[in-house]
């Protein structure tokens, strides 16, 4: 069991995981921290009169949602007099009719004629962030904090240097998941990177960790994942997906660890009910690699782990070939009734073929070769099988003679 063949890591939603809706996130944030025109009307006295005429029938346009008709009034207001909130205002009513370009034109010839005017940066700023031009957004709101004399506007710039900064590591990330599914792992993982580089988090590691197996470099990719985990010890997919990794690299008691740690900390059902499999089957392909490098023993002791853990045919089916090479023949005959108990994945044939090995083994040629034959059913034991039985009967021959 490898990481790239386990379909649900990239499918399953922690709890804890926001959901990444960024164009809704940056539309809801744009809503709620756009600062609107100036409601009231302006007297005579701050504006020039026929420029304020023009300007105030803007505003009740404005509320009216008649946004070319204020546009229109301001148009008429500036040719008569420039002033900065009729540029901001003007901004406004080019946004409400998506018209961007024009509004930041006009925000920015708002805070010419007034470098000090807060609203207008702040509106430019929420402008740039719209468009995700995150650089941008962020100096904008960073000029605010900057010429601003009141606190509460001051906090707002904060927290939007904090939202943008967010949003465009997100904007990273949401790529990479993109690229990723493309199979551009490469740029998946550069895209990862510069998410990383703006903000840590878990699933950005995680997400990269997952494009570092597909290339198969899986020193990095358990690098990633250890630092998942190191931000979050509540890392359930981490600890999963480093655990398999570390099966992969044949380090099966630190993958069986990591899976315990999963298992400690996960809230989600389908894990709590599957771990103890993974770890059965971790347990399975470590007794697997043991037999095959004839560490009988070992082997043993594994596919004991495996079925005390969560019993399956193919861990008995392992016992049985490593009593047999042990020569504990009524073990292994115990654990191939238990195989036929749990029969899933091991076929009749497989069984047979066992089973006349004990057998064999034992002297008892006629059970062996009946069982034998059995085998030679399935195109994987035939050839065993049929060289077993010319054995038996060529020792029976011989022993005639």
């Amino acid at each position: 069991m490898t990481l790239r063949n386990l379909k649900f890591i990239t499918t399953y939603k922690r709890g804890n995981m926001k959901k990444l809706f960024l164009l809704a996130l940056i539309g809801a944030f744009f809503i709620a921290a756009n600062v609107e025109a100036q409601q009231g009307d302006v007297s005579n006295s701050t504006m020039d009169p026929k420029a304020a005429t023009y300007y105030n029938s803007a505003i009740q346009f404005m509320k009216s949602e008649q946004y070319e008709n204020a546009l229109t009034s301001l148009d008429s207001s500036l040719m008569i007099a420039k002033d900065y909130r009729m540029y901001y205002m003007q901004g406004q009513a080019n946004l409400k009719l998506g018209k961007t370009a024009e509004a930041l034109t006009s925000f920015g010839e708002s805070v010419k004629l007034n470098p000090e005017y807060d609203m207008g940066y702040m509106a430019i700023g929420n402008t740039h962030l719209a468009l995700k031009e995150y650089e941008q957004a962020i100096n904008d709101f960073k000029k605010v904090t900057e010429v601003t004399k009141d606190a509460s506007t001051k906090e707002k710039a904060e927290e939007s240097i904090k939202f943008s900064t967010n949003a465009q590591s997100i904007e990273f990330y949401n790529k990479g998941n993109e690229l990723s599914k493309q199979s551009n792992f490469e740029e998946a993982i550069k895209n990862y990177d510069l998410a990383l580089s703006i903000s840590k988090d878990p699933k950005y590691y995680y997400q990269k960790s997952l494009a570092l197996s597909k290339l198969s470099k899986t020193k990095e990719a358990e690098d990633a994942l250890n630092a998942a985990v190191a931000l979050d010890e509540t890392f359930d997919l981490g600890y999963v997906a480093l655990a398999n990794i570390q099966t992969t690299n044949k380090d099966y008691a630190g993958a069986v660890k990591n899976y315990e740690k999963a298992l400690a900390v996960t809230k989600n059902d389908n894990l709590k009910t599957n771990i103890p499999d993974y770890i059965s089957k971790t347990y399975l392909v470590a007794g697997n690699n043991s037999y095959k490098d004839k560490k009988y023993d070992q082997s043993i002791e594994w596919m004991q782990k495996s079925v005390s853990t969560s019993p399956s045919d193919a861990a008995y089916l392992g016992l049985v070939k490593a009593f047999i090479e042990k020569k504990k023949y009524a073990d292994a005959l115990t654990s191939l009734d238990s195989v036929k108990a749990l029969q899933k994945t091991v076929k009749d044939e497989a069984i047979a073929y066992y089973k006349g090995m004990v057998h064999l083994n034992k002297g008892e040629d006629s059970k062996a070769i009946e069982n034998f034959t059995i085998a030679l059913n399935d195109p994987s034991y035939k050839k065993a099988s049929q060289s077993q039985i010319d054995y038996i009967k060529a020792k029976q021959k011989g022993n005639k003679k």
